[in-house]
């Protein structure tokens, strides 16, 4: 079976579309040519192998090379549901939410809200936590680089200067709320293990290409929220202690120096 384009430019969109459709369905190829009675291919034969064949490989390949992408970003999720019912997992995710995206990076990115919905995720409702802890800290390895704000630059730094010096979060660093303790669940994920509700807030952050997380109390996830509003140090500092009495410039400065030691700051334009 062969295609021939008699105007390729106004031919390309809908042969893209056949194509994806082709290979991202579940039916399988042949499946869906019949049902479909699809008569005119996006590819051709080639010299020793059918279109049909050859689009049966790519198929293969495109679910292959998602599935292994997933596997990566949701290891947790994988130990708890098992592979088979990880891989019935994808497929079906793929089919309500297909790849939109040139990079695997995104293609994850709505797995947490499946499971929410799916049977396995209204039965142990901590797994969506668990996938939305494991997919933050994907975006955390993947976040762009920033100029990291050093010990060794902020001694320089002169009394007056303090007041206007702009420095924020740099992109990687997160605190993200959980309603489950998906720390303590990562590190031994099992599918008989039984978990109690327990509201956390957890920072994530990326240091020499590693990824690190911590659990945070309230305060200092409030005073990271303050800087990552992108204003003068000392309109941050003012506005968070009108809010926060109870705590001293000593705090502020002793986590500002913890920060700094982990690279979670960085420089503002």
């Amino acid at each position: 079976m062969k295609t021939k384009l008699k105007n390729p430019k106004k031919q390309l969109k809908p042969t893209q579309e056949l194509l994806f459709k082709l290979l991202s369905n579940k039916t399988g190829v042949r499946q869906l040519i019949r049902k479909q009675k699809i008569k005119s291919l996006p590819i051709a034969d080639s010299s020793n192998l059918p279109a049909v064949n050859r689009l049966e490989i790519y198929a293969g390949m495109y679910k292959a090379r998602i599935l292994d992408s997933l596997k990566d970003d949701y290891p947790g999720v994988l130990a708890v549901v098992g592979k088979k019912e990880f891989e019935s997992l994808v497929d079906d995710y793929l089919e309500k939410y297909p790849s939109v995206y040139w990079t695997l990076r995104k293609t994850g990115d709505k797995f947490p809200l499946f499971i929410k919905g799916s049977k396995i995720g209204k039965k142990k409702p901590w797994l969506y936590s668990l996938a939305e802890f494991e997919i933050a800290i994907c975006h955390a390895f993947t976040a762009t680089d920033a100029t990291i704000l050093s010990r060794e630059y902020l001694v320089t730094v002169k009394p007056n200067e303090w007041e206007q010096l702009r420095i924020g979060v740099q992109p990687s660093c997160r605190f993200h709320q959980f309603m489950w303790p998906v720390d303590l669940i990562s590190e031994k994920p099992s599918p008989k293990s039984v978990y109690k509700k327990e509201p956390i807030t957890i920072l994530i952050w990326r240091k020499n290409f590693r990824v690190y997380y911590k659990r945070i109390p309230e305060d200092e996830a409030a005073l990271l929220m303050a800087l990552s509003r992108k204003l003068p140090f000392g309109k941050v500092c003012e506005s968070f202690m009108a809010q926060h009495e109870s705590l001293s410039e000593n705090w502020v400065a002793q986590k500002l120096g913890e920060w700094v030691s982990e690279e979670m700051l960085s420089f503002l334009n």
